[in-house]
């Protein structure tokens, strides 16, 4: 049987968009909002690395980061998290970006932000 599209009704064409979730029928996909906002210091475990510091902004493909740096070592992790002490620190003196598709983890970071490399 062929189908030529000329031919179908608007009643049609709506029931096919609805059955291929496309149109007026179309849902947004479920959004769930992060649970940390801009001006939030936060810890971020990416694929290759460890970065600290507040967020400047939230963007789709990054996460803007400034007053922070690389995590080369944390030390006991759990123990780091709650004490923010660091064994390895390399402060980094201007805004950096963090690539939200290399994010495996975010901590908030409820100390003082380091100022300087150790």
């Amino acid at each position: 049987m062929d189908l030529n599209i000329e031919d179908l009704t608007l009643k049609q064409l709506r029931e096919i968009s609805k059955l291929a979730g496309l149109g007026l029928h179309a849902t947004k996909p479920e959004t769930t909002p992060l649970p940390f906002k801009v001006g939030d210091a936060v810890l971020i475990r990416t694929v290759t690395m460890i970065d600290l510091g507040r967020v400047v902004s939230i963007g789709r493909d990054f996460i803007v980061l400034e007053d922070g740096g690389w995590v080369a070592d944390t030390g006991r992790f759990s123990a780091m998290l709650a004490t923010g002490t660091l064994n390895e620190f390399e402060r980094i003196e201007s805004w950096f970006l963090v690539g939200r598709g290399a994010i495996c983890d975010v901590f908030p970071w409820k100390h003082a932000l380091p100022k300087a490399t150790k």
